[in-house]
């Protein structure tokens, strides 16, 4: 499954993802993306962050499921 893919259905079932971010783990909760973005709430940094995709090297569930703070669009 690809980054996208794995993102989008982590997010359909209000689940946070690991992904590697610029060489960095970040587990995140998925609410949408726009253009060549992904936004998620970052738990390493605790507020709403914008992720260039292209820089997103692996994405993975982490079987953690979430309450969503802002509306889900996927």
């Amino acid at each position: 499954m690809s980054v996208i893919e794995t993102i989008r259905t982590c997010g359909a079932r209000r689940e946070m993802v690991f992904i590697i971010y610029d060489g960095e783990q970040r587990l995140v909760e998925p609410y949408s993306f726009r253009d060549t973005r992904f936004f998620g709430w970052c738990q390493m940094r605790n507020e709403i962050r914008s992720f260039t995709i292209s820089k997103i090297s692996s994405a993975r569930p982490s079987g953690q499921l979430y309450t969503p703070r802002f509306s889900v669009e996927f």
